[in-house]
């Protein structure tokens, strides 16, 4: 319904794909019909890759909920910063690491 709505890519500012939540409900589906098309084949690994990817079907509720959104957003604004408190940790206990084998 959003994509005869929005219309799917030409359609401006407003575009089905256009905004990255839609793009990931999107491939959910995609990747959701596909499992079911390949569930008769005899290719039982892309079936379980398939079904794996399932997984994402929850973040679908994300785009729906605005509190979650805002709170995912904003995790992901902070990543960086906490992924360079992360690499600073990892040296010390590296550092602390080194100097108790030497002591030992």
């Amino acid at each position: 319904m959003k994509i005869l709505t929005f219309g799917f890519v030409n359609c401006g500012s407003t575009s089905y794909i256009r905004n990255l939540w839609n793009v990931l409900d999107f491939s959910v589906i995609v990747i959701t019909l596909a499992s079911y098309a390949m569930a008769g084949s005899s290719n039982l690994s892309a079936i379980k890759a398939f079904r794996l990817l399932k997984i994402l079907r929850p973040l679908r509720i994300i785009s729906k909920n605005k509190g979650l959104k805002l709170s995912l957003n904003a995790l992901a604004v902070a990543l960086p910063s906490i992924i360079n408190v992360l690499v600073i940790q990892i040296l010390f206990y590296f550092i602390f690491g080194i100097i108790g084998v030497n002591y030992f």
